[in-house]
């Protein structure tokens, strides 16, 4: 106990109360029974996103990146990552911040995942309505697949 006390700075009282401490765990199954490896990743980062949204804020950009609930997050991906204007490529530097929700003045790239994000909900709010909450605070449930690729009233060049 004295080694802990001199060594972190900490008082005895905060080392006995240690003891009284709670703490929630929960285990998640990297796979659940009857469950594909697709569902499983999308189970598992939307939990990681839940629990992120309520304990440790994420950056626009990260939360659009990790967003398997939010179906304009999810086609903006797809677009950063496929279309020919904002794909990566070798020999040339990256055209997509998917951080931040900003571009900085002397950056090379050309959007952001965030703003990719907003332009997708404002195109597609209209006929995709259920892909919004009506209840704010609420998180909207993810669209089905065959929804989000094959249903756009404009398909993105390959």
């Amino acid at each position: 106990m004295e080694k802990l006390e001199e060594g972190f700075n900490i008082q005895s009282g905060y080392l006995q109360n240690l003891a009284k401490e709670k703490i929630g765990i929960e285990f998640i199954p990297a796979v659940a029974p009857g469950e594909t490896r697709e569902e499983a990743r999308r189970r598992v980062r939307s939990i990681f996103v839940h629990v992120n949204l309520t304990v440790v804020r994420l950056s626009k950009g990260q939360l659009a990146s990790l967003n398997e609930d939010n179906g304009f997050a999810i086609v903006a991906r797809t677009i950063a990552v496929t279309h020919p204007l904002l794909k990566k490529k070798e020999g040339r530097e990256d055209r997509v911040n998917f951080d931040s929700a900003t571009v900085a003045a002397k950056s090379t790239v050309l959007t952001t995942l965030q703003a990719l994000q907003d332009m997708c909900e404002r195109y597609l709010e209209f006929p995709f309505c259920t892909w919004k909450s009506q209840d704010r605070g609420l998180i909207p449930m993810r669209p089905e697949d065959d929804e989000m690729c094959g249903s756009f009233p404009v398909k993105v060049a390959a």
